[in-house]
């Protein structure tokens, strides 16, 4: 209240911070009720390997301390600021190592518990694309290239809007924009050569990576949009969609992965 009036805040006074909070938002809405199904038929015989085991610790000790943190944010508020900081990380790792825990099962190959971030990625991607295993909203199961995206048209104003029909486009072309930053800096180069570009194009994209692209966002300290300027509130609901949106990924991998599990061990692994 300053002078007795209500200031309004509105999205044009922190655009970048409006625009991640819509497509999280978009991400979280979209995926409410979300459910993994495993296509392809797995046999008997497999015993869980002792790795797996430890997966199954790492994400139980995970979700314990989002969980944590998120009643942490409930009595103070202004916590959100910070925890929105890191929350990307702890978020990513949970999801990342239940996808490799299923991709484990359905492989019946344990090596893949050693898999590097990029080669997970890359064998869910192929798992949906071969529809052994399935969203139940068809918007996770699409798979599109980045030349494909390129040529998505979106108005620079649809970020910043509150409703738009553009708002998977745009997710679409900010994880583009990510993988380019990506190369640039392992790179270390301002401008990409055309082999590098030709990478990119050719590289296949899913909405399901979003945790993978925010978690290097929040690593490399570029979550651009975090500003003093934004209010306790609204840093608060970008943090409250992003949990509902982690526990949207969560419950439906955790359900994928017991069936996986039952089928190939007789055993559930995540209680």
């Amino acid at each position: 209240m300053v002078s007795g009036v209500l200031k309004i805040v509105s999205p044009l006074d922190h655009p970048d911070f409006s625009t991640h909070k819509h497509y999280i938002s978009y991400l979280r809405r979209i995926s409410n009720d979300l459910r993994l199904t495993l296509s392809c038929e797995l046999s008997r015989g497999t015993t869980v390997a002792p790795l797996a085991r430890k997966k199954v610790r790492l994400i139980e000790l995970t979700l314990e301390n989002i969980r944590s943190e998120a009643q942490m944010v409930v009595k103070h508020p202004e916590y959100a600021q910070a925890a929105i900081s890191w929350l990307p990380v702890k978020a990513y790792y949970l999801i990342f190592n239940l996808t490799i825990l299923l991709e484990y099962l359905v492989s019946a190959n344990p090596l893949l518990l050693l898999s590097t971030h990029e080669g997970s990625l890359d064998r869910f991607k192929r798992l949906l694309e071969g529809t052994s295993i399935s969203f139940s909203e068809p918007a996770f199961n699409e798979i599109r290239r980045g030349d494909e995206i390129e040529k998505m048209k979106v108005e620079k104003s649809d970020n910043i809007r509150q409703t738009t029909i553009t708002r998977k486009e745009q997710v679409y072309r900010k994880f583009l924009d990510y993988k380019r930053e990506s190369v640039r800096r392992r790179a270390r180069v301002k401008r990409l050569k055309k082999v590098q570009m030709s990478e990119i194009r050719n590289r296949d994209f899913s909405l399901s990576e979003v945790f993978y692209w925010y978690r290097i966002k929040a690593n490399y300290g570029d979550l651009e949009f975090i500003s003093d300027k934004v209010p306790a509130s609204e840093f608060k609901e970008l943090y409250t969609q992003y949990c509902f949106l982690t526990a949207n990924f969560y419950k439906a991998l955790k359900k994928c992965v017991n069936e996986a599990s039952l089928a190939r061990t007789g055993e559930i692994l995540l209680k």
